[in-house]
C-alpha cells in the first residue's frame, strides 16, 4: 500500500511534468518563436522605494533573529544551547522540537523586520503598497498558478537529477523526518506555506529587484543629458519601457536568493532558476501576488511530499 502511494505520486509527477513540457512547446511555438513576451509587461507606477530598504530589512533580519535566538533558547533543551552558545550550533543535528523553536523563532524574526519597513513604506508614501501587488488579488491567483504549472515541473526535475549527486537538505523537511508532533507540523506548515513565500518575495523580488530597477531607470538617462536640468524620472513605467530594461536586477537578486540557500546541499541550482522565472514574472508585472502563489505551491507541494512520505514509507 505504501509503495503504491509512492508510485501514483511519482506518475502524477511525470504527468504534469510530461504536460508542462508539451505547454513549453505550444509556448515555443507561438510566442517565443515570434519573439513574443512569454508574459506581456505590464504598464505601472514606478517604485517608490530604493534599494537602501532592502539593505535595511536585511539589516534588522540580522538583529532581529539574534534577539529572537536568544529567546527561543529558553524552549530548548541544555544540550542545544550549550552548542548555540559554543558555536557548534548545526539545524540537522537538532531534535525536532528544538529546530521547530529555531523555525519558528526566525520566522518571528523576518515578521518584525518586514512589518517595520512595511510600516516606514506606509508612513513615507500612505496608501502605495497595495497598489504594488503586495496582496494578490485574484488575477494574480490566476497568473501565479499558470505560471507555477509552466515553471515548477522543470525546476523539481533539476532538483531530482541534483539530488543524486548532492542530497538535498533543509531544516523544515529534517524536522518532518524526525517524525514531530502535530502542533510542530502544523507551526511548520504555516511558517513555511504561508510565511516563508511572502517573506522571500517580499525581499528578493520586491525590495531587491524592484529597487534594482528603480536605479537602472535613473541610469538609463542620456549619457549627454545635463543632470541639473534634466526633467525628474517618470512616475509611471509603461510596457515599451519594460522590453528595455536591463537583465542585471533579475540575475543579480536571483544569484543573491540561491546563494542565501547554500547550505541546503545542492538546492541553490535549482532556486537559481526558480528566481529567475520569479523575477521575469515580476519584471513584466510588477507585481508580488503572482510570485507568491507560485513559492506557495511549491512549498506545500514539498511539506505534502515531506509528509507522506514521513508516514507512509518510513513507518
Amino acid at each position: 500500500m505504501f509503495d503504491s502511494i509512492g508510485n501514483v505520486v511519482d506518475a502524477l509527477f511525470i504527468c504534469v511534468l510530461i504536460a508542462s513540457g508539451v505547454a513549453w512547446i505550444w509556448l515555443a511555438k507561438t510566442r517565443i518563436a515570434k519573439r513574443l513576451p512569454i508574459v506581456e509587461p505590464m504598464s505601472r507606477p514606478r517604485p517608490f522605494w530604493t534599494l537602501a530598504e532592502f539593505f535595511v530589512s536585511f539589516g534588522l533580519f540580522i538583529v532581529c533573529t539574534g534577539a529572537a535566538q536568544s529567546v527561543g533558547q529558553r524552549w530548548m533543551s541544555q544540550e542545544t544551547t550549550e552548542r548555540i552558545d559554543g558555536g557548534t550550533f548545526t539545524m540537522s543535528e537538532l531534535p525536532a522540537s528544538d529546530m521547530t523553536v529555531v523555525i519558528l523563532m526566525s520566522s518571528v524574526a523576518s515578521a518584525l523586520a518586514v512589518i517595520s519597513v512595511m510600516v516606514w513604506m506606509n508612513l513615507t508614501s500612505p496608501g502605495q503598497l497595495k497598489r504594488y501587488g503586495f496582496w494578490p488579488s485574484m488575477g494574480d491567483v490566476k497568473l501565479g498558478a499558470k505560471a507555477a504549472f509552466l515553471v515548477l515541473p522543470p525546476v523539481l526535475l533539476i532538483s531530482s537529477l541534483i539530488d543524486m549527486w548532492i542530497k538535498y537538505e533543509h531544516p523544515v523537511l529534517d524536522t518532518i523526518g524526525s517524525q514531530p508532533t502535530g502542533w510542530s507540523l502544523l507551526i511548520l506548515a504555516i511558517t513555511t506555506v504561508l510565511w516563508t513565500p511572502f517573506f522571500e518575495e517580499f525581499t528578493f523580488r520586491g525590495l531587491l529587484q524592484g529597487g534594482a530597477e528603480q536605479l537602472t531607470r535613473r541610469l538609463n538617462l542620456a549619457p549627454n543629458q545635463d543632470l541639473q536640468n534634466a526633467q525628474p524620472v517618470s512616475d509611471v513605467v509603461n510596457a515599451e519601457e519594460i522590453t528595455r530594461w536591463s537583465w542585471w536586477p533579475v540575475v543579480m537578486s536571483s544569484i543573491t536568493f540561491a546563494a542565501l540557500h547554500l547550505g541546503q546541499g545542492g538546492a541553490a541550482v535549482p532556486l537559481f532558476f526558480l528566481a529567475l522565472a520569479l523575477g521575469y514574472l515580476y519584471r513584466q508585472t510588477g507585481r508580488l501576488g503572482p510570485c507568491m502563489v507560485v513559492h506557495l505551491i511549491l512549498n506545500a507541494f514539498t511539506i505534502i511530499v515531506a509528509t507522506l512520505n514521513m508516514i507512509f514509507v518510513e513507518k
